[in-house]
C-alpha cells in the first residue's frame, strides 16, 4: 500500500498545479475594475436627481389616476348608469313607434300616398312630406 500513496499525492499535486494555472491566467484584476466600475454607474444612475424626479412625477400622476378612477366610480358611473337606462327606454318607445305594424306608420303611410295629406293641419306636413318623398 505504500507505493500507492505517492501516486496518489502526485496525481493530486497536478491537479492542484493545473487549477491554479487556470486561475492565473483569468484576469481578476480586470474583473475587479469592471465591477467597481458597473456598481459605481449603478450608483449613479439610482442616486440621481432625474431617477427621483421621475419616481415623484409616477407617484402623482397614479395620484392623479386615482382621483380620476375614484370620481369615476363615486359620480360619472351613477350618472352614466342612469342616462343609459333613459336611453334604452327612450329607443325602446323610438322602436314602438317606427314599428312596420304600429299605428304612427301606417298613419304616416296613409298621409304620404298622395299630397295634400288628408290631415294636413300646418305648413310642416308639407315640409316632412316633400323630404321624405326625396328619400322614398
Amino acid at each position: 500500500m505504500l507505493p500507492t500513496v505517492p501516486a496518489l499525492l502526485e496525481a493530486l499535486t497536478t491537479r492542484a498545479t493545473s487549477v491554479l494555472e487556470k486561475l492565473d491566467r483569468l484576469p481578476i484584476e480586470q474583473i475587479g475594475n469592471d465591477l467597481g466600475q458597473a456598481l459605481a454607474g449603478a450608483n449613479a444612475v439610482i442616486n440621481s436627481r432625474k431617477l427621483r424626479g421621475a419616481v415623484d412625477e409616477t407617484q402623482a400622476a397614479l395620484a392623479a389616476v386615482r382621483k380620476t378612477a375614484e370620481h369615476l366610480d363615486g359620480e360619472i358611473a351613477p350618472q352614466l348608469s342612469a342616462a343609459l337606462r333613459v336611453t334604452s327606454t327612450t329607443m325602446k318607445y323610438a322602436g314602438d313607434i317606427v314599428a312596420l305594424n304600429s299605428p304612427s306608420i301606417s298613419r304616416w303611410s296613409a298621409c304620404l300616398g298622395s299630397w295634400p295629406p288628408r290631415r294636413a293641419r300646418c305648413g310642416s306636413w308639407r315640409t316632412i312630406w316633400s323630404v321624405t318623398r326625396r328619400f322614398c
